[in-house]
């Protein structure tokens, strides 16, 4: 997770004091994780959110709800007795009841840590291309991540990443579809925003515009 965080999002915060337990009821992954977090001294979720430390309890069921879709609808938890925490997720914590993931809670945060790094790259381009298109490129250029969809996610929907950048592919918004093709939508994050030239190179047919970002500075070359 910190090996990750540096090279994303550069240096982190040298000599500052780890984060406390506030309960001995919260995971030490939540705690390492938020701890990490606060290290890059810039914001690392864009879309759902991390519950924050000091407000992190257990309900009545015994499941400590710790990460929250960002329109509310879905919530994931563990069981703080959980020697290695397993992460389930509902839709309604008071009624529905909770679903395995099959993610452990380390694989879950650094999970949701890529993806959102993915959602709010500054040097990010997306694009609606044929399925056998995207098959052809990701095999080119990516390898996936490997981690199962998110509750709010296609079943489809996968994680890759190379040396130097992320990508997602999923099924497109409603009205987005190529006629005539099984389409995907493919996102492409980079940190060097002199990157993307090649990473759209063998998909020029299908960018119809190509927005510039200011360059993200950071001290090492990812290692995905």
């Amino acid at each position: 997770m910190r090996v990750f965080l540096r090279r994303w999002y550069g240096a982190t915060t040298a000599g500052r004091p780890a984060i406390a337990l506030e309960s001995d009821q919260i995971p030490r992954e939540l705690v390492d994780w938020h701890d990490a977090v606060a290290s890059t001294g810039v914001a690392v979720t864009f879309h759902n959110r991390p519950v924050e430390l000091s407000k992190l309890v257990r309900s009545d069921n015994g499941m400590m709800i710790f990460w929250m879709e960002n329109q509310g609808s879905y919530y994931w938890a563990v069981d703080p007795d959980d020697e290695q925490p397993a992460v389930f997720v509902t839709v309604y914590p008071t009624e529905e009841p909770w679903q395995a993931t099959g993610e452990t809670l380390r694989g879950f945060l650094l999970h949701c840590t890529i993806d959102e790094a993915m959602l709010g790259a500054a040097a990010r381009f997306v694009v609606m291309i044929p399925g056998r298109v995207a098959q052809s490129y990701l095999s080119n250029w990516f390898v996936p991540l490997g981690f199962p969809h998110l509750a709010n996610q296609d079943p489809s929907t996968q994680l890759l990443c190379s040396h130097d950048a992320l990508a997602q592919v999923c099924p497109p918004p409603v009205g987005y579809s190529i006629p005539g093709d099984a389409t995907q939508m493919l996102s492409v994050a980079v940190t060097n925003p002199d990157d993307l030239d090649k990473y759209q190179a063998d998909l020029r047919d299908y960018l119809s515009t190509v927005p510039r970002q200011p360059p993200v500075e950071i001290d090492e070359l990812p290692p995905f």
